[in-house]
């Protein structure tokens, strides 16, 4: 217990700078913000209209390329 007690200021401050840390990082990531289902919910949704574009583009050559 006493090394507990000789330690304790500085686990205090390290709290705190970690504390600072996660509040900045929590502005700067409002993801962070979301649930999970909602995270990969939109991250789903992103990926279906990247590949619908993409398919959509070879389409359109393929089918130019046949004309």
């Amino acid at each position: 217990r006493p090394i507990l007690d000789m330690i304790e200021p500085q686990l205090a401050t390290v709290n705190e700078y970690a504390l600072k840390g996660l509040d900045k990082m929590e502005e700067k990531l409002p993801i962070l913000h979301q649930s999970a289902d909602k995270v990969v919910s939109d991250t789903v949704g992103m990926v279906c209209q990247s590949v619908t574009g993409a398919k959509d583009a070879v389409v359109g050559a393929v089918m130019g390329g046949v004309e």
